[in-house]
């Protein structure tokens, strides 16, 4: 599998890891739900952004204190608009499955009184789905 980061330039999966927070064959099983998913699909007459990038892009924006939409789409080489469009598409798409994935705690509260980051609700959302998807694959 040739792992690239957001610019195309080859990496190892540690360096994978770093950047996206994700092992890379878990973003990968992760764009496989995405593209078979309705929400890939919201892209209507405009050239596709592969359902992989579009996980990319999102994790980097997610995982990346710093990022802003002007450097997110230039290291994707995407527009700001199809940056935007895109973060959302994969946002609904976690969250939706969100649903069958988690079962609130009372950590709940945590997220109610605003103490998590978005980012860090987003990637343990990912971790959990990725975690589900393989235990009830197997």
């Amino acid at each position: 599998m040739s792992i690239t980061s957001g610019n195309c330039t080859p990496v190892s999966a540690e360096q994978y890891m770093e950047h996206f927070r994700l092992r890379p064959e878990k973003t990968e099983e992760l764009a496989h739900h995405f593209a078979t998913s309705e929400y890939y699909n919201w892209q209507g007459d405009a050239p596709k952004v592969s359902a992989l990038k579009c996980i990319n892009v999102f994790l980097w924006f997610a995982s990346n204190e710093a990022a802003c939409f002007r450097n997110v789409s230039d290291r994707f080489k995407i527009t700001k608009s199809t940056l935007f469009k895109t973060i959302r598409r994969v946002t609904v798409f976690l969250s939706n499955l969100s649903q069958e994935v988690i079962t609130w705690s009372t950590d709940a509260v945590h997220l109610s009184s605003g103490c998590w980051d978005i980012s860090e609700i987003l990637l343990t959302l990912v971790k959990w789905l990725l975690t589900y998807k393989s235990t009830s694959i197997e």
